[in-house]
């Protein structure tokens, strides 16, 4: 399998920044159940059994908040495509620029480069609608 300008160059930017992301939230597996469970116990203490619907509705938005994860992550993989995709012309056309000049190919690979960037903006859009709803799902669910 042949490795791309276009998927090094993604390889690059965005792995970096999801390690860098992991880094940032990786506590979140230890303090948050513990978190729960000292929450759960104050809030048993000042209200009662009514505590238990609390976090039934909580218990409710974990699969709703992991179909737009996966839905996320399709997304991405979509918008990833695109931009190796993107990467790939453009390095093409740099590559061979004396080419495109002499054929007067410029304003076809500008279509073909629009093209491939309005895909790709397409994607994102899409991937960030879901990562918006998500977001504010966590924001609700937990100062709400």
């Amino acid at each position: 399998m042949k490795t791309t300008t276009g998927q090094i160059v993604n390889l690059i930017s965005n792995d970096v920044s999801k390690f860098e992301e992991l880094s940032l939230f990786m506590h979140h597996m230890w303090s948050t159940p513990l978190e729960a469970l000292v929450v759960f116990g104050l809030i048993w203490n000042k209200i009662g059994i009514a505590t238990l619907f609390g976090y039934a509705v909580l218990l409710l938005l974990v699969p709703l908040q992991l179909f737009f994860s996966k839905k996320f992550g399709t997304y991405r993989k979509n918008t990833i495509r695109w931009t190796d995709e993107r990467v790939k012309i453009t390095n093409e056309i740099l590559v061979g620029c004396q080419i495109v000049k002499m054929y007067r190919w410029e304003e076809a690979l500008e279509t073909i480069v629009h093209n491939a960037k309005k895909n790709e903006i397409k994607s994102i859009r899409k991937a960030t609608r879901i990562r918006a709803i998500n977001v504010s799902m966590f924001f609700f669910h937990h100062y709400h």
